[in-house]
């Protein structure tokens, strides 16, 4: 049986709820995920739900949400629903205010793990407002991962978002997890492994229904948002301050030859920062092959241990002669009577927001 415990807003128990009939979260490894759960009506539910109390799935601070909805049907029997976003959605509580002085937040020439510690300091922990503060929130050391850029927002952007945007550009991650004998929250940036076939540091994880672990695949190439240039304008399209053209491949031509047109204005302020911001916009706008299909209940992966959020794998798919490489961007979690039971998502779909493997159903031991 799965259970909820609550934490008030201080991060002290007070309330063990271990009678959920359903339940299940999403964590992401780039945004902030979500969860959901069903349990019977009891005397005094209200007094403890309320705005600002934690859930942690069967005691595990690794999987706390934040209580944003509940859903209490008047009957006789009613069920009491619960949903909220995991412990990172509460970073979409903030908008990026600028520096005093400024139009915009500025980091300049940093790694994209430190420009992430940044936006955070400056909203959150040490915001120039201090009703802003976090006062619980402290951040993990800056371990200066990722590629160096230059970054800007401003009040129109969400601090999450902005968050998304850097880890995505920099093939990080970002989470705030729970210190509960320290009643803290500790934002901290993450960085999976490279567990797929390509490399030969670490063990291999791979999928595929000749390997007994992957069922039902199906294989699809859209080639519809596919682009092979990109035109990078920094500033406004009537003054056209700088523009530059970046390509796959400069002898690209006739109908091969697939354009965009790119306002990269509110992230490039010199000809560095739009080549860095071209590239990235081209980079998003490749082909990208999408599997869907089912993990079967196999122990040759345990999930957690041989792979787990935000690692690069390999599937494989026989009939389309497809090996592909993606990264574990999505996972969800259910919790039933027969146990857990998993759905992945794989790569950044442009069309979903997740490039999904549908229906994963293996067991977590």
């Amino acid at each position: 049986m799965s259970s909820l415990r609550v934490l008030n807003a201080d991060m002290r128990p007070i309330a063990e709820m271990d009678n959920v009939s359903e339940m299940w979260i999403t964590r992401r490894f780039a945004q902030p995920g979500q969860w959901a759960a069903t349990l019977p009506y009891f005397s005094g539910a209200i007094d403890i739900l309320n705005e600002g109390v934690y859930f942690l799935i069967n005691g595990d601070t690794a999987r706390a949400g934040l209580l944003e909805k509940v859903d209490i049907a008047d009957s006789e029997s009613p069920n009491i629903g619960l949903s909220g976003g995991t412990l990172s959605s509460v970073l979409a509580r903030r908008i990026v205010v600028p520096t005093f002085g400024d139009n915009f937040f500025r980091v300049m020439n940093q790694p994209a793990e430190s420009i992430m510690h940044s936006f955070v300091e400056a909203q959150c922990l040490r915001p120039q407002d201090a009703r802003r503060t976090f006062p619980l929130m402290e951040a993990a050391p800056d371990r200066r991962r990722g590629q160096a850029a230059n970054w800007r927002a401003t009040f129109t952007d969400y601090l999450d978002e902005t968050l998304t945007d850097i880890a995505e550009f920099a093939g990080l991650g970002y989470d705030v997890g729970l210190d509960v004998n320290r009643r803290r929250w500790i934002f901290e940036v993450m960085e999976g492994r490279d567990l797929s076939s390509v490399q030969r540091v670490l063990p291999n994880v791979i999928f595929g229904t000749g390997l007994d672990n992957l069922g039902e695949v199906a294989y699809e190439e859209d080639l519809t948002s596919h682009r092979t240039s990109v035109y990078a304008l920094s500033g406004n399209i009537d003054e056209n301050n700088f523009m530059l053209h970046v390509s796959r491949d400069e002898n690209m031509s006739g109908m091969f030859l697939r354009e965009a047109f790119y306002n990269a204005g509110g992230r490039a302020e010199t000809p560095v920062d739009l080549r860095i911001v071209g590239d990235a916009k081209l980079r998003d706008l490749g082909i990208f092959p999408t599997l869907s299909g089912r993990v079967l209940d196999t122990e040759s992966f345990k999930y957690g241990t041989d792979w787990n959020l935000g690692d690069i794998v390999t599937v494989v798919h026989t009939r389309a002669a497809k090996k592909i490489h993606q990264r574990v961007t999505e996972v969800t979690e259910h919790y039933g009577p027969r146990g857990i039971s998993l759905e992945a998502g794989f790569g950044t779909d442009r069309k979903d927001p997740v490039r999904r493997i549908q229906s994963i159903e293996r067991k977590v031991r």
